[in-house]
């Protein structure tokens, strides 16, 4: 058995659920695209409050 200590976060990748979370980890520790990515789970995080996205009110 082989093994092998890493400095910071696993990832594994082995299903399309866990690949994603790695690529927008990956993403979101970039400095041109992490501010743009927090921006936009704050912006999703509004589609559960009622009326997120009538403008009209």
């Amino acid at each position: 058995m082989y093994g092998q200590v890493i400095a910071g976060r696993w990832y594994d990748t082995g299903n399309p659920a866990d690949y994603l979370i790695a690529q927008f980890a990956s993403a979101m520790a970039n400095p041109d695209y992490g501010p743009l990515l927090r921006q936009l789970v704050r912006d999703l995080s509004d589609i559960d409050r009622p009326n997120s996205f009538d403008t009209t009110a």
